[in-house]
């Protein structure tokens, strides 16, 4: 009886909306045409599949999720292990980053500006580019330049969890394996990473759930252009619900997004959690 109301307020915002765009997914449903409107049950998938569209889009948001969060990630665990002193708390760079870290979407637009953009300047001046490039009017440059930006917009999520668990590793087991013999990285291979693997796979599963849902940044900066090389799915169910008015193609989309989702999560517990318990046993 307590936790009715919670349930019953989950149910209204979060499982209600969720049954209805799967039920969507089979239907046609137009916002354009409703005359058309009806249950075609795997008609919407059996498009997205004889797509290649649809397989482009897929192949886009792989590269993006995997670019970005590897970089974050890795940006953010070197981060983390230089601030590894006892004297900073998580909370305190937190606060210092979120003064630093402000107004990203703004700033970066200005960075990469082709005219008088700093990003340019400073690889001209050290003579890596020739010539002042269009970083997001280039298709072969927009996919670099929106994962360079994701990767600044979210690495200090990385650093402050990664930092915080740093900060729980006994100190008398590191100094007990450096009076051993062992050296920094025997330490970090054979005594941080097994403390921190689950830790490390909770982080990295929220930030690929994350990246796939970005829209915001990749709209805010390309709109998925120049030429669709930024269309990832939250682009193109974006385009295909909210400007082409399709419900139905859109909600299949969604749906195949949240069942590769859903699989790809319950492997990567498995496979890490596994290897993690392995590890301490």
């Amino acid at each position: 009886l307590l936790l009715a109301p919670a349930m019953i307020l989950l149910a209204l915002t979060v499982l209600y909306p969720l049954g209805r765009g799967i039920w969507l997914s089979f239907q046609s449903y137009s916002l354009v045409n409703p005359m058309g409107n009806g249950f075609v049950g795997l008609d919407n998938y059996r498009t997205l599949l004889d797509s290649g569209t649809y397989r482009r889009v897929w192949k886009i948001t792989i590269i993006f999720v995997v670019a970005s969060v590897a970089g974050q990630f890795l940006l953010g665990f070197f981060t983390a292990i230089v601030l590894n002193n006892r004297d900073i708390k998580p909370g305190v760079a937190a606060r210092s980053l979120d003064r630093t870290h402000g107004g990203h979407l703004i700033t970066l637009e200005r960075i990469y500006n082709q005219q008088y953009g700093i990003f340019n300047y400073i690889l001209k001046q050290a003579g890596i580019i020739p010539g002042f490039k269009a970083w997001i009017g280039d298709p072969d440059l927009a996919m670099f330049s929106v994962v360079l930006a994701n990767v600044w917009k979210g690495f200090p999520f990385h650093m402050i969890i990664l930092l915080a668990a740093l900060q729980t590793i006994p100190l008398d087991v590191m100094e007990a394996a450096a009076m051993d013999g062992a050296s920094a990285f025997e330490r970090f291979r054979h005594i941080v990473l097994p403390y921190m693997r689950y830790i490390i796979m909770i982080d990295l599963l929220i930030s690929i759930i994350w990246t796939f849902q970005n829209f915001t940044l990749i709209w805010t900066m390309t709109e998925g252009g120049p030429a669709d090389s930024t269309t990832t799915l939250a682009i193109s169910i974006y385009r295909t619900a909210f400007q082409g008015f399709d419900m139905g193609m859109g909600s299949a989309i969604g749906t195949t997004w949240l069942l590769a989702l859903f699989v790809f999560s319950a492997i990567f517990i498995r496979f890490v959690g596994g290897r993690a318990r392995t590890q301490f046993e």
